[in-house]
């Protein structure tokens, strides 16, 4: 297989909703939020200017991933948990992108993958389950069996008190820091998901823009009114011709009347 790193062909208008690099935040984290959110969300992982990795994502299902030399989820994964730590000089960029075509069928769930991925780790970070052999400066070996442990008193399990002035000190950053990191990844959260909630509100406004721009260019222009016709003076003479003849006509009767009304 080719080491050159060939880009998703699915997806399009990619637009940026967060990015940051892993000295700023731990790998899980990063799974975490992207796990929690609905859309369909591209995750980039880059060293410099070079593709290390990348992740096609929706609902918190992993529909493609792929790095350099590997398309297998589950080693692209393993490769992620083990490169993307504090120092690697890898950053991270997450893209919500606009489905071009139908969803390729999801391959894994992402947080049950970075789960499976991890456990050789934790597993080798663990002591072996044999028999372990304590070796003291100066003292015979002394051999501690695998088996339980002899029942002790719930007082003698106890942790002992933190006595030590400095310890205390170096305990309240640690919890300090934990505190700070905690917080930041709720803010990254919270702004992740708000860009994500914009995001469909500002397409629905520019899809109105253009439906009133569009009728707007299809209603024709208003016909201009007619102009008021001048009153043609032939038509105007018969009428008062008329009408000097109704008063002629009254006046006479009006006469007649009178001279009978005298008699």
């Amino acid at each position: 297989m080719s080491t050159t790193f060939t880009p998703f062909a699915f997806g399009t208008n990619d637009v940026q909703v967060m990015a940051g690099s892993f000295d700023e935040c731990a790998f899980d984290d990063v799974v975490q939020v992207l796990g929690m959110s609905r859309q369909c969300l591209r995750f980039r992982v880059n060293r410099a200017d070079t593709v290390h990795s990348e992740v096609l994502l929706k609902a918190g299902q992993v529909l493609d991933a792929r790095m350099p030399g590997s398309e297998d989820p589950k080693q692209v994964f393993n490769a992620l948990g083990q490169a993307a730590v504090p120092g690697s000089g890898l950053s991270f960029s997450v893209y919500h992108t606009q489905p071009n075509g139908a969803f390729p069928t999801p391959k894994a769930s992402l947080l049950d993958l970075h789960a499976q991925t991890s456990k050789p780790a934790a597993a080798n970070a663990r002591p072996s389950s044999e028999d372990r052999t304590v070796q003291l400066d100066g003292r015979p070996a002394l051999s501690m069996p695998s088996g339980s442990m002899p029942a002790m008193p719930s007082a003698a399990m106890r942790p002992a008190p933190v006595a030590d002035a400095t310890l205390r000190r170096d305990v309240g950053a640690l919890l300090e820091l934990v505190q700070q990191q905690v917080e930041a990844q709720v803010q990254a959260q919270a702004r992740l998901e708000g860009r994500l909630q914009a995001l469909p509100q500002l397409i629905a406004a520019e899809v109105r823009a253009a439906i009133v721009q569009a009728m707007a260019q299809a209603v024709p222009a208003p016909a201009p009114a007619p102009a008021p016709r001048e009153r043609s003076d032939s038509s105007s003479k018969p009428l008062l011709a008329t009408a000097v003849a109704m008063l002629a006509v009254l006046t006479v009767a009006a006469v007649v009347v009178a001279a009978k009304m005298l008699r």
